[in-house]
Protein backbone atom coordinates (compact mmCIF):
# COMPACT_ATOMS: atom_id res chain seq x y z
CA UNK A 1 0.00 0.00 0.00
CA UNK A 2 1.22 3.26 -1.06
CA UNK A 3 2.30 5.56 2.06
CA UNK A 4 -0.29 8.85 1.99
CA UNK A 5 1.37 12.29 1.68
CA UNK A 6 0.07 15.91 2.59
CA UNK A 7 1.55 18.68 0.45
CA UNK A 8 2.75 21.56 2.93
CA UNK A 9 3.70 25.02 2.13
CA UNK A 10 5.93 26.68 4.43
CA UNK A 11 6.54 30.85 3.37
CA UNK A 12 9.80 31.36 2.79
CA UNK A 13 11.59 34.90 1.11
CA UNK A 14 11.06 32.96 -2.23
CA UNK A 15 6.88 32.76 -1.71
CA UNK A 16 6.14 28.88 -0.36
CA UNK A 17 8.23 25.92 -0.28
CA UNK A 18 6.60 22.54 -0.77
CA UNK A 19 7.03 19.74 1.41
CA UNK A 20 5.36 16.37 1.09
CA UNK A 21 4.83 14.97 4.34
CA UNK A 22 3.90 11.35 5.43
CA UNK A 23 0.29 11.69 7.16
CA UNK A 24 1.92 9.57 10.41
CA UNK A 25 4.28 13.03 10.54
CA UNK A 26 1.90 15.79 10.02
CA UNK A 27 0.85 16.75 13.74
CA UNK A 28 5.31 17.09 14.84
CA UNK A 29 5.76 18.97 11.42
CA UNK A 30 2.85 21.74 11.81
CA UNK A 31 4.14 21.32 15.72
CA UNK A 32 7.80 22.62 14.60
CA UNK A 33 6.22 25.22 12.73
CA UNK A 34 4.00 26.52 15.25
CA UNK A 35 6.93 26.47 17.69
CA UNK A 36 8.87 28.69 15.44
CA UNK A 37 6.24 31.51 15.94
CA UNK A 38 4.33 30.78 12.54
CA UNK A 39 0.54 30.23 11.66
CA UNK A 40 -0.50 27.03 10.19
CA UNK A 41 -3.39 26.54 8.18
CA UNK A 42 -4.98 23.32 7.87
CA UNK A 43 -7.40 22.33 4.76
CA UNK A 44 -9.73 19.10 5.91
CA UNK A 45 -10.84 17.01 2.74
CA UNK A 46 -13.96 17.94 3.71
CA UNK A 47 -13.47 21.50 2.55
CA UNK A 48 -13.13 23.23 6.27
CA UNK A 49 -10.48 24.77 7.24
CA UNK A 50 -8.45 25.71 10.33
CA UNK A 51 -5.57 28.11 11.36
CA UNK A 52 -3.66 26.77 14.37
CA UNK A 53 -1.44 29.26 16.94
CA UNK A 54 1.47 28.54 19.09
CA UNK A 55 -0.93 28.91 21.51
CA UNK A 56 -3.00 26.35 20.79
CA UNK A 57 -0.08 23.69 21.33
CA UNK A 58 -1.86 21.69 24.63
CA UNK A 59 0.91 21.90 27.80
CA UNK A 60 0.22 18.17 29.55
CA UNK A 61 0.93 18.37 32.89
CA UNK A 62 4.19 16.83 32.57
CA UNK A 63 4.92 19.47 30.81
CA UNK A 64 4.19 21.83 33.19
CA UNK A 65 6.08 20.72 35.88
CA UNK A 66 8.88 20.65 33.93
CA UNK A 67 8.58 24.92 33.37
CA UNK A 68 7.22 25.07 37.35
CA UNK A 69 3.62 26.22 36.46
CA UNK A 70 1.60 23.37 38.26
CA UNK A 71 1.32 25.85 41.50
CA UNK A 72 -0.03 28.63 39.10
CA UNK A 73 -2.64 26.60 37.18
CA UNK A 74 -6.05 26.79 39.45
CA UNK A 75 -7.46 23.46 40.25
CA UNK A 76 -10.42 22.17 38.21
CA UNK A 77 -13.69 21.75 39.78
CA UNK A 78 -15.55 18.86 39.64
CA UNK A 79 -18.91 18.85 38.18
CA UNK A 80 -21.07 15.77 39.10
CA UNK A 81 -23.28 15.44 35.85
CA UNK A 82 -26.76 13.51 35.56
CA UNK A 83 -26.21 9.79 35.25
CA UNK A 84 -28.10 10.05 32.03
CA UNK A 85 -25.48 11.69 30.34
CA UNK A 86 -22.68 9.70 29.66
CA UNK A 87 -19.67 11.34 27.51
CA UNK A 88 -15.91 9.89 26.89
CA UNK A 89 -13.76 12.09 28.78
CA UNK A 90 -11.45 13.51 26.27
CA UNK A 91 -7.58 15.24 27.07
CA UNK A 92 -6.53 18.65 25.42
CA UNK A 93 -3.59 16.46 23.74
CA UNK A 94 -6.17 13.94 22.33
CA UNK A 95 -8.47 16.85 21.02
CA UNK A 96 -5.50 18.32 19.38
CA UNK A 97 -4.33 15.23 17.95
CA UNK A 98 -7.66 14.60 16.07
CA UNK A 99 -7.35 18.15 14.51
CA UNK A 100 -4.60 15.93 12.38
CA UNK A 101 -7.12 13.32 11.24
CA UNK A 102 -8.28 13.84 7.33
CA UNK A 103 -6.13 16.64 6.12
CA UNK A 104 -5.56 17.70 2.87
CA UNK A 105 -3.33 20.09 3.05
CA UNK A 106 -1.35 22.38 4.99
CA UNK A 107 0.55 25.76 4.98
CA UNK A 108 2.67 27.83 7.41
CA UNK A 109 2.55 31.24 7.54
CA UNK A 110 4.23 34.22 9.51
CA UNK A 111 2.17 35.41 11.56
CA UNK A 112 -0.22 38.23 10.75
CA UNK A 113 1.03 42.00 11.69
CA UNK A 114 -1.74 44.13 13.14
CA UNK A 115 -1.96 47.56 11.51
Amino acid sequence: MKERVIPFLVESKMGHDTKLVPDENIQKEVEGQLKDDKWVTLEKEDGSSEILTKSDIPIDDEDKELMGLMNDVPKAKTIVKPKTTVTKPTTQREEWTSKFANVKSATSTHKAKGG
